[in-house]
């Protein structure tokens, strides 16, 4: 294994191995712990949480209410409230069968979730860099307008984070018109049910086919009179949704060609060959055989859903125990168009304040009850740890002064050193004066002065750029020079003195001398 250009040992590949695998195993325990640790324990457990699913189908508004007391879940009941045609509900229709709804089935202060059609919702999957998952939402807002049909400024939206491979992250978008959307909510929120959640409940559906199903990697299909939709999921995460209509499927009488596009739709999603798990939902009189008549699946029923909430109800539709199985079961990811594409936001509970509280108070309470009998133990503890410490404390001292000793010997020696120049500053200087032409053969450097050999076009040229110098001083020849042929140059011996140290050494001495005088 490479990484770059660096070459990793077969045994830290295997450690690598063996890490990888260990965080496999104990990343879902973390998780479990995790999620006890901010479990609510007010709503759903102390307090029931109760909630009215309200779904919006052709010709009709489906509704069906639960709750989630002492963490049990049960479904109260359902009913269909028929309408005028076989379109879907205007706003005032809906708000008005929804009213109803709580009425007959609802509790005050049920949570109102709304279901709307397939047929108003666009969902796009799509692939982004690893880098932005912290940053996804702003970056979905700005891809919308090339992921769908719609803009940020006219679409309500959210999106829900899949997968990480090879430095590649998958989301899945759902966005539907505001101008659709936007009417429906405000008609409900003027019957005082504002909905906390606005989604289609067709990822409901497929979540709720592999919890029934206790597979984590399958193909959900829902299939009615007017269309199918299906769901590609892997390892719980949305991978891919396959829609159509039966509109222009060709004769009715002829299911088999019917159902032709359902089942290339389930070719296309990798599972006409059996090789992952297909779990059927038919509905309003679709037959199950008709749909899927040489592909190998399972029927999802009625009897199956209602095993989540105690089995009391019948017959109440698939996408309305979606919508509450989300709802009752928290901690799933999933899509609420109300939120403005922000994704999936951590809720935060009450049980570590509560917690945290106690704790609190369980370690006030001595201080409270016996603040002085504390006090005095302390101050008696403190005593005994003076006089058995005063020994440490005089060696600390000691050792204290001899630190302060050795530091002054180090700034002696640091002084000294400045005080001297540094051979590698002196080269340095030259090699900025002397022009290129100029070739060096011996420098030797003493504490005040500098001698330099070498060859150069012109020896009295470098002999004046030294003089000018302000490293420099009585710069003259050691020597005289001597015309090289062969080189086509001067050989020069020049010896100079470094400027400034002497003085300085000078004025040291003479403070020193003043100094011995004024005593």
């Amino acid at each position: 294994m490479r990484i770059g250009s660096l070459a990793l040992s077969p045994a830290i590949e295997k450690g690598i191995a063996y890490v990888r695998t260990v965080r496999e195993k104990v990343e879902p325990l973390c998780l479990r712990i995790w999620a006890a640790l901010n479990c609510n324990l007010v709503e759903g457990i102390i307090l029931p949480e109760r909630f009215l699913a309200v779904c919006m189908e052709r010709g009709c508004v489906s509704a069906a209410a639960g709750e989630r007391f002492l963490n049990r879940r049960r479904l109260i009941g359902s009913g269909r409230y028929a309408l005028e045609g076989d379109g879907f509900p205007a706003p005032d229709d809906l708000a008005a069968a929804a009213s109803r709804a709580m009425k007959e089935l609802g509790r005050r202060g049920s949570k109102v979730l709304l279901g709307v059609p397939r047929e108003w919702v666009v969902i796009r999957t799509a692939d982004m860099p690893s880098t932005v998952k912290e940053n996804m939402g702003p970056v979905v807002t700005y891809e919308i307008d090339r992921l769908t049909p719609l803009t940020a400024a006219d679409a309500m939206y959210d999106h829900v984070v899949g997968a990480e491979r090879d430095e590649r992250i998958a989301i899945t978008l759902m966005a539907a018109r505001k101008e659709r959307l936007n009417p429906c909510v405000a008609a409900l929120r003027k019957k005082g049910l504002p909905p906390v959640k606005v989604s289609t409940p067709s990822v409901e559906m497929a979540r709720l086919c592999g919890r029934l199903a206790g597979s984590r990697t399958f193909v959900s299909l829902h299939v009615d009179p007017y269309g199918y939709e299906g769901w590609s999921v892997e390892e719980d995460n949305l991978a891919g949704n396959f829609y159509g209509s039966f509109d222009s499927c060709g004769d009715e009488e002829d299911p088999q060609r019917r159902y032709e596009d359902v089942r290339a739709a389930l070719a296309a999603a990798g599972a006409a060959d059996g090789s992952r798990p297909v779990y059927l939902v038919a509905e309003n009189g679709v037959g199950a055989g008709d749909v899927l008549p040489d592909i190998a699946h399972r029927q999802i029923g009625d009897s199956e859903t209602m095993s989540l909430f105690g089995g009391s109800q019948k017959n109440v539709p698939l996408s309305l125990a979606a919508m509450l199985h989300e709802a009752l079961f928290p901690g799933l990811a999933t899509f609420d168009l109300a939120r403005g594409g922000a994704g999936q936001k951590k809720k935060g509970h009450l049980v570590a304040s509560l917690v945290l509280a106690a704790l609190l108070v369980m370690m006030l309470i001595p201080y409270v009850v016996v603040p002085l009998e504390i006090e005095k133990r302390r101050i008696a503890a403190i005593e005994g740890q003076i006089r058995s410490l005063r020994k440490d404390v005089m060696e600390v001292e000691r050792l204290k002064k001899e630190a302060e000793a050795l530091q002054g010997e180090l700034d002696h020696m640091e002084e000294f050193k400045k005080k001297r120049p540094m051979s590698l500053n002196i080269l340095k200087g030259l090699t900025l004066l002397l022009p290129k032409t100029v070739w060096l053969t011996r420098a030797r450097v003493t504490e005040e002065t500098v001698e330099i050999e070498g060859y150069a076009a012109s020896a009295t040229g470098v002999l004046s750029i030294l003089e000018q110098s302000d490293l420099f001083r009585k710069v003259e020849f050691a020597s005289p020079t001597m015309k090289d042929a062969r080189l086509n140059g001067e050989r020069f011996v020049l010896r100079m003195e470094l400027e400034g140290f002497k003085k300085e050494e000078a004025k040291t001495e003479g403070t020193v001398k003043k100094d011995e005088k004024g005593k």
